[in-house]
């Protein structure tokens, strides 16, 4: 018997259409160094379902990977570690349904056109209780060629900042500060010109001294190289072995010993902000790079090419980025060691200016003795591209030599602002000042005697001639920046003398050091 049923199918319910978009267009471009682009918001239409959202490159974070039904989610752009160039990627949102929706992302990382940079990176302070260097004028270069477009701020109570027009001035009050204490502070610059890269920071260090140095220490140990802080009132010496002494000038006591750092040291040089300290490991063919803020080994990198005691190096910054210049015509990016170019320098002992963008060389031990000046220029293209070409003055003569006129080079240095270049040569017999243009031969400064073969330019612009003088009743003389004599200081003993280019000026420029073959080194108090 059949039973009279009815049924009903219905047709199953319609789920909207499964997709996502975002409030704003996914491509859009940023300048390298500068804030990362506005986070943007993707809203996923899933009613009815389940879905995960996915990015497949690292430079794009979302902040859910997971969701049901309508919802939304946001997209933050990671870019810093992304040089200039053109990045894609993809966010993928699947429902557990199988379907799915890709949404492209495009990220254009321009090279910072403009930059604003201070003359100098680092700044050293000092008070004691009859010497004070308390402030420092700084000029700050905004490359878009703008005037008075940016600001200036401190993180420190103690240090102030006063602007004006392209000028800042840092003033110091040490009152609140500890004794026999290194303070730091950093400044920091802002443009409200959007093609301006993060500017780098100004490093500042204060000394706050409970006594003033009045008398030359010199202590008895063998060393054999030496490089002062730009910022603290500290020095880095070694005898050419696996460890670094460090000394601070002021109370003449060995502070720290940096050690397993390599096997044979040789050439160091300085951070200009005194971030770092670099050294050649001539054993191995390397250099090593210290964090002066943890005395901590955190880079070493092979430079190819055999290392000798002849071999130098030199911290620049062209365009606020830290380069090492070698000697032997090689140039590496100092944050990771990366081999950027062949220079073309391949002689002698380097100096440059505080921005980093004039070289100046000369060869050592040769008679005649030869000069070179180079133009660096610095930019952020493929990674990172350096430009070092002759200098060409107006005459259109190119790595001018100095002819007959100087012999024996010994040492080279230049003002921080470059409007002086300085050379010790052991003839003739005091330190000649060149021409920055055209490296012409200037004038003699007065303070010398027989064989200059160490020059040095102080943060104030006083300028320090030292000569291997066995029996000269002075070995170092200081001029001030005009070149006028002010005085003279003996180093080392009787039938002794100086090292080559082994003077050093602390950061505020008021102590000079010394290493002599006594062996000697000696911590001369100059004073304001």
């Amino acid at each position: 018997m059949l039973l009279p049923y009815s049924f009903q199918v219905n047709a199953p319910a319609v789920l909207p259409t499964f997709g996502a978009n975002a409030s704003v267009a996914l491509t859009t471009d940023m300048y390298l160094g500068a804030a990362a682009p506005a986070q943007a918001t993707i809203t996923v239409y899933g009613e009815g379902r389940t879905w995960t959202a996915t990015a497949d490159v690292p430079w794009l974070k979302l902040s859910n990977g997971t969701g049901a039904g309508k919802a939304s989610l946001t997209l933050d752009y990671l870019p810093s570690k992304l040089q200039v160039g053109i990045y894609t990627g993809l966010i993928t949102i699947k429902s557990n349904d199988g379907q799915s929706v890709g949404l492209p992302v495009t990220l254009t990382v321009k090279p910072a056109s403009d930059k604003i940079l201070a003359s100098e990176a680092g700044v050293a302070l000092t008070v004691t209780p009859t010497w004070s260097r308390l402030t420092r004028t700084l000029q700050i270069n905004d490359s878009s060629g703008a005037i008075g477009n940016w600001s200036a701020s401190s993180d420190q109570a103690w240090l102030s900042t006063a602007k004006s027009g392209n000028s800042l001035t840092l003033s110091a009050n040490p009152a609140s500060l500890p004794s026999n204490a290194i303070s730091y502070a950093t400044v920091t610059l802002r443009s409200t010109n959007p093609s301006i890269s993060a500017p780098e920071p100004i490093k500042v260090a204060l000394w706050n001294g409970a006594t003033t140095p009045t008398a030359i220490t010199r202590i008895n140990q063998v060393y054999t190289n030496i490089a002062a802080d730009p910022i603290r009132p500290l020095i880095y010496v070694h005898n050419g072995g696996s460890a670094i002494d460090v000394y601070n000038v002021y109370t003449s006591q060995k502070t720290a010993t940096l050690t397993g750092l390599g096997a044979t040291l040789g050439n160091m040089t300085i951070s200009p902000n005194g971030d770092k300290l670099y050294a050649l490991d001539m054993a191995t063919s390397s250099l090593v790079a210290i964090d002066l803020a943890t005395a901590a080994k955190i880079n070493t990198w092979n430079l190819s090419s055999a290392l000798t005691n002849a071999t130098r190096i030199k911290a620049i910054r062209p365009n606020g980025v830290e380069i090492i210049i070698t000697n032997i015509g090689s140039a590496y990016l100092a944050s990771n060691g990366k081999f950027i170019t062949n220079t073309g320098i391949n002689v002698g002992d380097l100096t440059a200016t505080a921005d980093g963008k004039k070289i100046y060389a000369q060869n050592e031990g040769i008679s005649p003795s030869t000069t070179w000046a180079y133009s660096v220029d610095y930019s952020d293209l493929n990674g990172g591209t350096l430009n070092v070409s002759p200098l060409a003055p107006a005459t259109g003569v190119t790595g001018i030599s100095s002819g007959g006129v100087m012999s024996n080079g010994a040492d080279i240095a230049v003002s921080a602002d470059g409007s002086r270049v300085y050379t010790a040569n052991g003839a003739p017999y005091r330190c000649s000042s060149l021409s920055p243009v055209n490296l012409s031969f200037i004038s003699a400064l007065p303070g010398g005697d027989a064989y200059p073969n160490n020059v040095k330019v102080a943060s104030d612009g006083r300028v320090f001639c030292g000569i291997s003088g066995w029996y000269s009743s002075s070995d170092v003389w200081v001029h001030g920046a005009d070149g006028t004599l002010i005085r003279g200081f003996k180093f080392a003993g009787y039938a002794k003398n100086l090292l080559d280019r082994q003077m050093a000026v602390s950061g505020d420029g008021l102590m000079l050091i010394g290493l002599t073959n006594d062996p000697l080194l000696a911590i001369v108090p100059v004073g304001p």
